[in-house]
């Protein structure tokens, strides 16, 4: 019926939850336009930056550990587009993030275009 889940239909499997079901099922209902979209980016663990040619700044986190193989391909890079918004999600615990979320930041004029919070604790 296309009815929103109370949870994700793999949400046992991957140990993520749907936080507020009714506010999932609310956001659901609402009419989404094509522009309802954000300059946002999802940022994969463990970062790698520190290991791949280009640009460095000097803080840099060290490398630890080795990337989900679903995450394969994505050797030489830290951040993917998105451009999206995310529902807060509930994980149990020992649940790997394998991505985390960089908000939505100004994106013109192109001066400001800066990612104001490049780094944040909010799983994907």
């Amino acid at each position: 019926m296309g009815d929103p889940r109370p949870d994700f239909a793999l949400g046992d499997l991957f140990g993520a939850h749907v936080a507020d079901p009714q506010r999932a099922h609310d956001e659901a209902r609402r009419k989404r336009n094509a522009s309802d979209t954000a300059h946002t980016y999802l940022r994969l663990k463990p970062e790698r930056r520190a290991r791949v040619d280009g640009p460095q700044v000097g803080n840099e986190p060290p490398v630890a550990g080795e990337r989900h193989p679903g995450l394969r391909g994505f050797e030489e890079t830290d951040i993917l587009p998105f451009g999206g918004a995310l529902e807060p999600l509930k994980l149990d615990a020992g649940a790997d993030v394998l991505l985390t979320f960089v908000p939505a930041f100004p994106i013109y004029p192109p001066e400001t275009a800066w990612m104001r919070e490049p780094s944040t604790d909010i799983p994907v």
